[in-house]
């Protein structure tokens, strides 16, 4: 359905509204600065310097140091169900999410490391602070222990350790793979349907595996346009008939047998959140000699993400 002037104006309104009395109750001496950092942030890519607020980094560091607060904050502005999105690592041009064994070790630069909570239709809620310290995917996960979050992960391979770290900690996910080739002898005689999906139409399918669930979605352009380009790459023959088999598609494996229309939209929500965090993490670069601590850091990365919230729900 496509909303009315009036009707996003309503949104837009109860969304402000919204935001502004949970901060105030949450972050009562602060609220009013960091109702306006957000809003700043929500237009624009101007340092936090320049957002009209007396001490910037203060209101950040308080706000980042209160993690009960944080809490109190999600719960406010969001009821039942919600979605998790992690993103770990370096903060700047290069995000660097995947971090794994030599990557790790020499790599020192900053991190930011949180969850962003977000509601059933992908609006941010809130988040849950992790720190600044070096983190593996895999361990993040415990974070979110007897809470009923629905992850959306693609940072992560396929393994049955973190998937056990997954299932040890959240009720239900989603773990995304970009390609998933050993899957493909489960896949190949499995029936594709189509689904209409952004003026494309998707071959499908969804399967048991690995008393698992596995959801395929193959975009036809897109595959067109790897297998296009395989003679130029320098891929091992033997990798040859995966990488043809494999191109255009996307598979996620999850513990529920959820609607795949439905997994389609959730893989949407988090790819829009990974453009907004990449802006998010490039700004952070930008402030970054100013938020010497992980407080500050922490505060900062609240008003990205109620930022997004305010400019999703309308903000002008």
């Amino acid at each position: 359905m496509i909303q009315s002037e009036g009707m996003i104006n309503d949104t837009y309104i109860h969304g402000c509204m919204e935001t502004r009395v949970a901060l105030k109750r949450s972050f009562p001496d602060d609220a009013d600065d960091l109702m306006r950092m957000i809003e700043a942030r929500s237009v624009s890519d101007i340092p936090i310097t320049g957002m009209g607020v007396e001490d910037p980094v203060g209101v950040l560091s308080r706000a980042g140091g209160d993690r009960r607060a944080m809490r109190e904050l999600s719960g406010s502005l969001c009821e039942g169900a919600v979605l998790a999105m992690e993103y770990l690592g370096p903060y700047g041009e290069c995000p660097g999410y995947l971090e794994t064994g030599a990557d790790l070790r020499y790599d020192y630069r900053p991190r930011a490391n949180i969850f962003l909570l977000a509601d059933e239709n992908g609006i941010p809620v809130g988040m849950v602070p992790l720190g600044c310290s070096r983190m593996e995917s895999w361990k993040a996960y415990g974070k979110l222990r007897d809470r009923r979050f629905l992850v959306i992960t693609d940072r992560i391979p396929y393994s049955e350790e973190n998937v056990t770290g997954l299932e040890k900690s959240v009720d239900d996910y989603l773990l995304v793979q970009w390609p998933f080739p050993i899957s493909y002898s489960s896949t190949r005689n499995a029936q594709m349907q189509e689904l209409s999906h952004n003026g494309r139409t998707l071959r499908t399918c969804k399967i048991r595996y690995d008393k698992r669930w596995l959801f395929r979605f193959t975009d036809p352009v897109e595959a067109e346009m790897v297998r296009n380009r395989i003679p130029d790459m320098d891929v091992d023959r033997r990798e040859l008939d995966v990488l043809r088999l494999s191109a255009g598609s996307t598979d996620v494996i999850s513990n529920v047998g959820h609607d795949i229309r439905e997994v389609r939209r959730m893989l949407d929500i988090r790819q829009s959140m990974d453009i907004e965090m990449r802006r998010h993490r490039r700004l952070l670069a930008q402030d970054s000699a100013l938020l010497v601590s992980e407080d500050a850091v922490m505060g900062y990365m609240l008003m990205s993400v109620l930022s997004t919230r305010q400019s999703m729900t309308g903000a002008l």
